[in-house]
């Protein structure tokens, strides 16, 4: 979790998507996955966009970390 708030707190970004997440946190795409559904069913994050990907490929989901607004305040 200290990882995750350092890149936020370094960059100001608000919204990833799990393959960001999991290369931050340094899990496979899998386990980020797993993570953001924990976090989903705890209101701590929540959908917010589809990224589009160029060629083929599904669309990426983009979640908004909302815990990050209420540690901010």
């Amino acid at each position: 979790m200290s990882k995750l708030m350092a890149q936020v707190t370094r960059l100001g970004k608000m919204e990833y998507t799990a393959q960001e997440l999991a290369a931050i946190l340094g899990v496979t795409i899998r386990s980020s996955h797993r993570i953001l559904l924990q976090w989903l069913d705890a209101e701590l994050v929540e959908i917010v966009g589809i990224e589009k990907i160029s060629g083929k490929g599904r669309s990426r989901q983009m979640y908004r970390l909302s815990f990050v607004d209420e540690w901010r305040n």
